[in-house]
């Protein structure tokens, strides 16, 4: 895996790592949690699994979108639900709310306010008053 992308992107592995412009960190984590507990991304996954469970920089500024999204996850038991890092502050406070919400019951975070505090400061930057 870590050649493939080497190769692909003609970079060392220590800057692909840590490069800004294509955030691999989280891939190279979950890779690397498996490989390390000898589990396959087929035991997590599947291929067929349906795409309405992301939430796309193009469909966060709308409310029912996202309510769709985490209510059709909710409804196929989908182990997956993303929220693109560039949908952030694109989200009202009404899809933010809702997505903390799903993700407090899902127990990502101990509570709302903590979902909601992510959703707002993603990198724990402090408010600016």
């Amino acid at each position: 895996m870590i050649l493939t992308m080497m190769v692909r992107e003609q970079r060392s592995f220590p800057e692909l790592f840590l490069q800004s412009e294509i955030k691999f960190t989280e891939f190279f984590t979950v890779g690397a949690y498996m490989l390390n507990t000898n589990r396959k991304f087929e035991d997590y996954f599947t291929v067929t699994q349906h795409q309405d469970h992301i939430i796309w920089k193009q469909g966060a500024p709308d409310d029912r979108y996202v309510a769709t999204a985490i209510t059709r996850t909710e409804e196929l038991r989908n182990v997956l639900f993303s929220v693109h890092r560039a949908s952030f502050p694109l989200l009202s406070e009404t899809s933010r709310k809702a997505i903390a919400e799903f993700w407090s019951r899902r127990q990502l975070f101990k509570d709302c306010a903590a979902g909601l505090a992510f959703l707002r400061h993603p990198n724990g930057e402090p408010d600016r008053a």
